[in-house]
């Protein structure tokens, strides 16, 4: 929240770190705490610990996106399984920094950028919308969809 304060370009894309008492905060920590649905476990054995969070700015506001990377051990069917319950999670206002608005009544829906398939669910605030994608062993998770179009143009 504080980091959203400070004002910068439309089309901006800033890294910033997601901190604890102990230093930057491992993915299973923070993903569980904003959607409870997805255990910490899960997280562990899914994906790396370290992982990015960036926030976009644009004309409607200042929006994050979280990128993780799989565990080299992991499964990415599995992982990709257990990304596809967020869609049924009632905590997904939780990614993004203030209230989005009310979800659409359709629900999720595929998309794509350039050769990524994607999910996303549109909300009634303008730009606001929850986007999921998989770029290689890259998971995108972006509350806009110019944010996730710019993430993935960076990695």
């Amino acid at each position: 929240q504080e980091e959203a304060k400070k004002l910068n370009s439309p089309g901006t894309l800033t890294e910033l770190a997601m901190s604890d008492a102990k230093g930057q905060a491992p993915a299973s920590a923070a993903f569980s705490s904003l959607i409870p649905e997805i255990s910490a476990d899960t997280m562990k054995n899914l994906f790396q610990e370290d992982f990015t969070t960036a926030l976009f700015y644009d004309a409607n506001g200042v929006w994050p996106a979280y990128i993780l990377k799989l565990s080299p051990e992991a499964s990415q069917v599995e992982a990709q399984t257990a990304v596809s319950g967020l869609e049924s999670s009632k905590n997904l206002k939780n990614l993004f920094l203030a209230d989005p608005g009310t979800p659409n009544s359709a629900g999720f829906k595929s998309g794509k950028v350039g050769a990524v398939t994607t999910r996303y669910l549109a909300y009634s605030k303008k730009g606001a919308s929850l986007n999921i994608a998989w770029s290689g062993d890259k998971l995108v998770v972006s509350a806009s969809f110019d944010g996730l179009k710019k993430v993935l143009s960076n990695l």
